[in-house]
């Protein structure tokens, strides 16, 4: 079964892709034909070791092994490399119709469903002194 993805993205051989479901049929199907073609870096838990349900061990788990970097574009054309090491996201987005992709550093993301807690409280968010500056570098590099 080749794994295969939209032809406007690649996945490097070495990146880190988290199986979920890794022992029963279909997850280790994907954990065969990953490492059949090659792919090095496969993360896997079993349910004991993550609970999918249990919402603050699934953040600080995808947290812990997060990259700061992707690459977009074609196997055969013009990719983009996107580096973010300050961020703890990046945020891709767009209006519909508009002839724009925007690719923002966050440091926060939208409130989840039914947040009705303080804004400061939420997620991302941190507070600076008046004054004070922050800095958040993102790198964007064009790859034959």
């Amino acid at each position: 079964m080749p794994i295969t993805s939209n032809p406007a993205t690649s996945i490097a051989k070495s990146a880190r892709i988290y199986i979920a479901g890794h022992k029963g049929l279909v997850g280790s199907a994907v954990v065969r034909a990953l490492q059949n073609q090659g792919f090095e870096n496969l993360i896997t838990r079993t349910r004991t070791e993550l609970d999918l349900t249990e919402q603050d061990a699934v953040r600080k788990f995808f947290d812990e092994i997060r990259g700061r970097s992707l690459s977009y574009g074609a196997d055969k054309g013009p990719r983009l490399r996107v580096s973010y090491p300050d961020a703890q996201y990046l945020g891709v987005w767009t209006k519909p119709g508009a002839p724009f992709i925007c690719i923002e550093p966050w440091q926060g993301i939208a409130d989840e469903a039914g947040f009705a807690g303080d804004f400061s409280t939420k997620l991302g968010v941190f507070t600076l002194a008046p004054g004070a500056t922050q800095s958040l570098r993102m790198d964007i590099s064009l790859l034959p």
